[in-house]
């Protein structure tokens, strides 16, 4: 018996599906918010918008501190729009994966639906990942096959599970015959 069958899309449920930009004709007010410098896909979105829905738009550009994290000042931005939102508006959120998902948790947190926020992730060479161990947030090399946590130094395994709370891929320990090692250099 299994208890957790194979995903018919061939990969974990867990895992966030990214999308490339498409605008949602029935939403009757758009919100686009580009963390970091926008990509080709967010400028051509950019243009799109005031010619397809004049006057039933927002967008806001987020400066991140270069590997896609946001600081607080930066997130608290998007707060006003959030507070103004209504049945019917619809999020577009685009960005390096690290700075998506505290604006995810914080659009969720003002009261709008998963179905009613768009993720859009830049080509990225970081992916952001969790050390369930420190409880640690940080950035790691996307293809790194072990990467060391930055705190407690373990060397983690990096699970094909993806935590919306925490905005980032768990991390275990990669050697649970000694669990609390420190990784050798």
């Amino acid at each position: 018996m299994t208890l957790h069958p194979p995903s018919p899309c061939g990969h974990s449920a867990s895992l966030p599906v990214y999308q490339a930009h498409a605008l949602r004709n029935d939403a009757r007010h758009h919100i686009l918010v580009c963390v970091g410098l926008p990509d080709a896909s967010d400028l051509r979105f950019l243009a799109e918008l005031p010619q397809r829905v004049p006057h039933q738009h927002h967008c806001l550009m987020l400066e991140d501190d270069g590997d896609g994290n946001l600081p607080p000042a930066q997130t608290a931005r998007l707060m006003p729009l959030l507070s103004e939102a209504r049945t019917g508006w619809h999020l577009y959120l685009s960005g390096p994966e690290a700075g998506l998902w505290p604006l995810y948790v914080q659009a969720i947190q003002a009261g709008m639906q998963p179905q009613e926020i768009s993720l859009h992730r830049h080509d990225s060479a970081m992916r952001p990942i969790y050390c369930v161990h420190c409880g640690t947030r940080q950035q790691a090399a996307s293809q790194a096959p072990q990467p060391i946590c930055g705190c407690c130094g373990v060397a983690l395994e990096i699970r094909d599970h993806f935590s919306r709370v925490q905005g980032a891929y768990l991390g275990v320990v990669a050697n649970a015959d000694q669990p609390y090692a420190r990784a050798s250099t």
